[in-house]
């Protein structure tokens, strides 16, 4: 399986609430990303020759191709260049973004919550998780978490994590929730991020306990990486046979790439579920936006949605995401669980629900997988009444969905 060496700037995970939608901005101010109408090599090559590129990588098995120019080359002549070149379906930077949590304030909560008490929490209650685990438990069913990497340790995941992952940040086979203990970006937290993809992980595995999880690192510590580290680790996703991709991360623009990564996964089968991020406002966050995504924003656990969470008419489906208990590695919280509040975290309880019901229903497409989950929601707008019809289908309700 071919894979691209990718370098590091910034895309955000969705984690904790508050603050604006970020300007769309260019990660490695160097770096094209370039969709051919097909895979091939040799034009690629060509392509790099005659745009003066240093390198040029495919992105996965994909017709994706990530092109770094020399420095002297300037990126917008380039870019204006290559709409005009008849061997280039699309090309666009790889767009980056600052993660939400960089806000010292939205860090995780430490408490004395046991481990065994994730998928019990009363915040779950909603979803009426142990009768449908009486029809499903969502085995047989891989779940990847492109996320921060995760703790495969930890006992709210050990032995649930299936071998093939990888790390798009550190470039190899080794995608772990990791730390560096610097504050990267400046913001006077140190990884602030650190422990979020694993927090994710534990969630999906609440919902559907015998899934397999799949770990794909495309964001750091500090919940950052690109659109060209989504894409990658989308279609690596795809290629290493996920059934649900959990993407709980964000872009300020529309990356056709990462458009084009998803419908390579879709084209395989799986179904991706992305955050609705963390604005506050209607302004939905890509890839949730995307009409062949399942785009997650949440509410607490009366149904009623907090005010950092993201709504409009591109959300399909909520789900719980405010104080909500997950699992962090055991060097951030001694009793190895944190609360936590995020659309990030109402998007695995989702991504669960879709493994509950591809187990008992292995044929789904991933289109008629995401109807049947919108068709069986619960509506959230009597709660809600000044926010009607942003919400999606409403609450989703796995039992419904397996019945």
């Amino acid at each position: 399986m071919r894979f691209a060496i990718l370098l590091l700037a910034l895309v955000c995970a969705c984690g904790g609430g508050g603050g604006d939608a970020p300007p769309a901005v260019v990660g490695d101010p160097q770096q094209v990303m370039v969709l051919l109408e097909e895979a091939d090599d040799d034009e690629a090559e060509d392509i790099r020759k005659d745009f003066g590129g240093v390198t040029v990588e495919q992105i996965g098995s994909s017709a994706i191709y990530l092109l770094t120019l020399d420095a002297s080359v300037r990126i917008e002549d380039v870019l204006d260049e290559l709409d005009n070149d008849a061997r280039v379906l699309v090309s666009e930077p790889d767009y980056s973004a600052e993660s939400p949590e960089g806000d010292p304030a939205d860090i995780p909560v430490l408490g004395g919550d046991v481990v065994a008490s994730i998928p019990v929490q009363p915040e779950l209650d909603a979803l009426m998780l142990p009768a449908a685990h009486a029809i499903s438990t969502g085995a047989g069913v891989v779940v990847a978490v492109v996320d921060t990497g995760i703790d495969p340790a930890h006992p709210a995941i050990v032995g649930h994590v299936m071998a093939g992952g990888y790390d798009f940040i550190g470039r190899d086979f080794d995608p772990r929730d990791q730390r560096n203990l610097r504050d990267d970006d400046g913001d006077g937290a140190i990884d602030e991020q650190y422990g979020h993809g694993t927090f994710v992980a534990s969630l999906v595995l609440a919902v559907a306990p015998d899934a397999m999880i799949l770990p794909v690192r495309v964001l750091d510590a500090e919940g950052f990486g690109t659109s060209s580290t989504v894409a990658a680790g989308i279609i690596w996703a795809a290629d290493a046979g996920a059934d649900v991709i959990n993407l709980s991360a964000d872009l300020p623009d529309a990356p056709e790439m990462v458009r084009e990564a998803i419908r390579y996964a879709r084209d395989r089968g799986a179904l991706v579920v992305a955050a609705a991020g963390n604005a506050g406002g209607t302004d939905i966050a890509f890839p949730a936006r995307f009409s062949d995504v399942l785009g997650v924003t949440s509410v607490d656990a009366t149904g009623v949605r907090p005010a950092f969470a993201s709504v409009g008419s591109a959300v399909s489906l909520v789900a719980p995401g405010v104080s909500i208990l997950g699992a962090v590695p055991m060097d951030l919280s001694p009793s190895g669980t944190v609360r936590w509040s995020g659309t990030s975290f109402s998007t695995p309880l989702v991504a669960g629900a879709a493994a509950l019901v591809r187990a008992a229903n292995p044929g789904l497409s991933p289109e008629a997988l995401r109807q049947r989950l919108r068709a069986t929601a619960t509506s959230v707008d009597p709660m809600n009444p000044a926010l009607a019809g942003q919400l999606g289908s409403g609450l989703v309700q796995p039992l419904a969905a397996l019945q």
